[in-house]
C-alpha cells in the first residue's frame, strides 16, 4: 500500500508562519487534486480555527480536498494510520519542542522550519539540528528544510541577505525563495484562504 506525502511545520518559535505555511501547503496540494490532511499539534489550534473559517466564508468549499483536525501528545499511530487514507499528511507542530515534533520529524518525508531573518531566530538553528540529526537516524529519508519567512520588504533592510550568508549546515537546506512579509497572507489566512 502506498503511504502519503508528510510533511511536518515546525520549530522551536511560535509566530513565525508555520501554520499560514502549512493551510497554504494544504490549499495548494489540494488544488493540484490531491487529498489533504492537517493534523494540528499546536493547542492554539491555528490550522483548525483557519479551517473552520474556510467553512464559513468560501463559497465551494468542497471542491478541495481539505481535511483537519487536533491531535496533541503521541502523533505516531495518528500519522501511521492518516498516511494510509489521505495522499498528503501535513503536520503542523507547535513552536516549541514537544512529543508530537519529535514523532513527527521521525515518520515525515519533509521537515520545514520556518525563521524569521533576525537574530533571534537565527539563534534557534543549532537546537533544530538537534533534533533533525537524532531524527535523521531513525528515519533516514528525512529531508530537512529552512524556509525564510517574513521577510521584511524595506529595499535598505538586509536581514535576509545576512541571514543568508550564515545558513549553512549539512542537516538541512535552504529552500531558495523566502516568503515576504505581506498583508495579504495575514488576511486569506482569516478568510480561510490560501
Amino acid at each position: 500500500m502506498e503511504r502519503a506525502l508528510t510533511l511536518v511545520f515546525g520549530g522551536q518559535k511560535g509566530g513565525v508562519g508555520k501554520s499560514t505555511q502549512t493551510t497554504n501547503f494544504a490549499v495548494q496540494f489540494a488544488t493540484e487534486g490531491a487529498d489533504v490532511l492537517i493534523i494540528d499539534t499546536d493547542p492554539q489550534r491555528t490550522s483548525v480555527r483557519w479551517f473552520d473559517r474556510r467553512a464559513e466564508n468560501v463559497q465551494d468549499n468542497t471542491s478541495l480536498k481539505i481535511n483537519v483536525f487536533s491531535k496533541e501528545g503521541s502523533v505516531r499511530e495518528t500519522i501511521k494510520d492518516s498516511s494510509r487514507r489521505y495522499d498528503v499528511v501535513l503536520v503542523d507542530a507547535a513552536g516549541h519542542d514537544n512529543k508530537a515534533l519529535r514523532e513527527s520529524l521521525i515518520l515525515c518525508d519533509k521537515f520545514i522550519f520556518p525563521l524569521r531573518p533576525s537574530q533571534a531566530d537565527l539563534e534557534t538553528i543549532p537546537y533544530l539540528v538537534s533534533l533533525i540529526d537524532p531524527a535523521k537516524d531513525m528515519n533516514e529519508k528525512l529531508q530537512s528544510f529552512c524556509l525564510l519567512s517574513m521577510v521584511p520588504t524595506h529595499i535598505f533592510n538586509d536581514e535576509y541577505k545576512n541571514a543568508r550568508e550564515v545558513m549553512s549546515s549539512d542537516s538541512f537546506s535552504l529552500i531558495q525563495t523566502p516568503i515576504k512579509d505581506r498583508k495579504i497572507y495575514r488576511e486569506a489566512f482569516l478568510a480561510g484562504l490560501g
